[in-house]
């Protein structure tokens, strides 16, 4: 668990007590990737049970293989978040650019990441966008972002 408090959400929680929302940040087991979609709906429900949240306003956001998880679960349950930031999402499937259209997307990738090829979040953008949907991307480090909406 203390992996987890060195980036991102819950890193800046570690640092401001006083963040104004609630975080969830589930570790995924050793070895496996994020599939279980059904076992985070239920976590995402208790959290709603117990604690004061408003149910239009819950996001989804994950980097690299939580980003990817971002999106999966995004496009299993297509009407539960307001939105989505997936961060170098590892291996994106362009499938499941139907379910994501509705759902506001914003992608941050960065250019020359090795790990996550670019080009698959390209691939899914470029989904997304002919199944009439508007992505909101940016290329962190490139040249200029690799799609016109730029994240603002």
């Amino acid at each position: 668990m203390n992996k987890l408090r060195t980036l991102g959400l819950p890193h800046r929680l570690e640092q401001d007590r006083q963040f104004p929302f609630v975080v969830v940040s589930p570790l995924c087991p050793q070895g496996e990737i994020w599939t279980d979609a059904d076992a985070l709906a239920q976590l995402v429900d208790q959290v709603v049970r117990t604690n004061r949240i408003d149910e239009k306003r819950i996001y989804v956001t994950g980097h690299s293989m939580g980003g990817r998880g971002a999106l999966y679960l995004a496009y299993r349950l297509p009407t539960r978040f307001a939105a989505i930031v997936a961060m170098s999402p590892l291996s994106p499937i362009t499938a499941w650019a139907k379910e994501l259209r509705n759902t506001p997307v914003w992608i941050i990738h960065g250019a020359k990441d090795g790990a996550a090829p670019i080009k698959d979040s390209e691939e899914l953008v470029s989904a997304i966008e002919q199944s009439a949907g508007t992505p909101e991307v940016y290329s962190v480090s490139g040249p200029r972002p690799f799609h016109s909406r730029p994240l603002r």
